[in-house]
């Protein structure tokens, strides 16, 4: 990922974010700088096959430490996947989505499957991450409105729920000084607080309505199945294993015979404690019940992300119908439509490679986007016939591409159709 920050510098001059939005990058190096970033980021969610540090790390460090990596660190992976592989290299987004769908399902299944097989109490806690975790890019990679926020969502609920989860641990932790299963059984005869919160929380991994998993996981599915039906059916089985494995750890650690041949002093959890689920508790029923407080928030920067997204793709198909489908040569494409002279243009020709006799038909697709990249990044722009030009190409991109393209999208209606036909009527008049 540095190495891939580096050539971005080099090539662009700049790592200035917003700088960064307004360069296009070709399509072969929209693929090598995706996989790079997608190394990193997929390390840190984790997904598999990357996974095997999680629960070694969850295992060695403290209570505080698995709180800080299931609540905070993990999520930087989905963040950079919307902050920059989205925005930056849409097309190679599209083109590795089966990919990581791939990724994501084989993800869910095994490490929920391994779940139960665990005898660690921090372990099964750690997988049950992998698996949440993988869902959520699920969601992210539907490229849609609903799975982006319902990934966003998941992703927030799934830091209340599994900080509770790594705090409920450390409880018998410093007590008895073992995470092993085995050693507990029949608390709730001797610790009734404790297992009511073990409850809540366990209810809550597992997606129980009027808590912040079961908003967030209903919302990414309901996004990923407008995608990919296939992909969505199978990740909803992880739910269902996701009971399986959170239902009988439950029911191991709070019921049945007490193991007094191992402990014989069992102490409730104390004020302290109490009052430090509390909060976890109150932000995941309000995520459950009253969603719309973190939605509301997240409305305009998700459908700007997926604006900058859909607006590259209208934007090349822009370029493949105006230039290749005229058939024009590179001369007059530079000349008549950017206001570039002929010598300028030939020196642009000569940097490139080829001939400005050639006809921008003949071109290949890195060829072209390099073309573009070197007339937007040249200060032969500054002429005013330029402005002009590129002014209107920008009208005509906006208003009428991107704007029935996205609203198409959306199943809203565009001009020219009844304002008063809905969204439904209107998209299946488009189709």
């Amino acid at each position: 990922m540095l190495l891939s920050i580096l050539y971005i510098y080099y090539q662009v001059g700049t790592t200035d974010y917003e700088v960064l939005l307004t360069f296009v990058f070709s399509e072969s190096e929209q693929t090598f700088l995706w996989l790079a970033f997608f190394s990193s980021f997929a390390t840190k969610v984790p997904m598999v096959p990357v996974h095997l540090w999680l629960p070694e790390a969850h295992v060695e460090a403290p209570t505080a430490g698995s709180v800080i990596l299931a609540g905070v660190l993990l999520k930087l992976g989905t963040y950079g996947f919307l902050r920059f592989s989205f925005p930056l290299f849409p097309a190679a987004s599209f083109y590795f989505t089966p990919i990581v769908y791939s990724l994501a399902i084989v993800g869910i299944v095994y490490t929920s499957f391994t779940a139960i097989r665990q005898t660690d109490f921090k372990r099964i806690i750690a997988y049950t991450s992998v698996a949440h975790m993988n869902l959520v890019i699920v969601g992210l990679f539907s490229f849609n409105v609903i799975g982006l926020e319902g990934a966003i969502l998941q992703s927030l609920s799934h830091g209340f729920v599994a900080s509770a989860l790594f705090l409920i641990i450390g409880v018998v932790y410093e007590r008895h000084h073992t995470r092993m299963v085995k050693y507990y059984g029949g608390l709730v005869h001797v610790m009734p607080l404790y297992i009511f919160i073990f409850l809540f929380f366990t209810l809550s991994n597992i997606g129980l309505p009027g808590t912040g998993s079961f908003v967030g996981e209903f919302l990414l599915l309901a996004g990923s199945f407008k995608a990919n039906t296939t992909a969505t059916f199978i990740s909803a089985t992880g739910m269902i294993i996701g009971g399986c494995y959170s239902l009988w750890l439950f029911n191991r650690i709070a019921y049945g015979n007490l193991k007094i041949q191992y402990f014989k002093d069992y102490i409730d959890i104390s004020k302290r404690e109490f009052f430090i689920f509390l909060p976890l508790i109150f932000g995941t029923i309000v995520i459950g019940l009253y969603p719309e407080v973190f939605l509301n928030s997240m409305h305009m920067s998700v459908n700007m992300l997926v604006e900058i997204i859909y607006i590259f793709i209208l934007y090349m198909l822009y370029i493949l119908e105006t230039e290749l489908l005229e058939n024009k040569s590179i001369y007059f494409s530079l000349t008549q439509i950017f206001g570039i002279g002929k010598f300028q243009s030939s020196l642009i020709c000569k940097k490139l490679g080829f001939s400005h006799n050639y006809k921008v038909s003949q071109l290949t697709s890195d060829q072209i986007l390099k073309l573009i990249k070197v007339i937007e990044n040249s200060k032969l722009l500054i002429n005013n016939k330029l402005k002009k030009a590129t002014t209107i190409l920008i009208k005509k991109l906006i208003h009428i591409k991107a704007y029935k393209g996205i609203r198409r999208l959306r199943g809203l209606p565009i001009r020219g159709q009844r304002t008063h036909t809905n969204a439904k009527t209107a998209s299946s008049k488009l189709h």
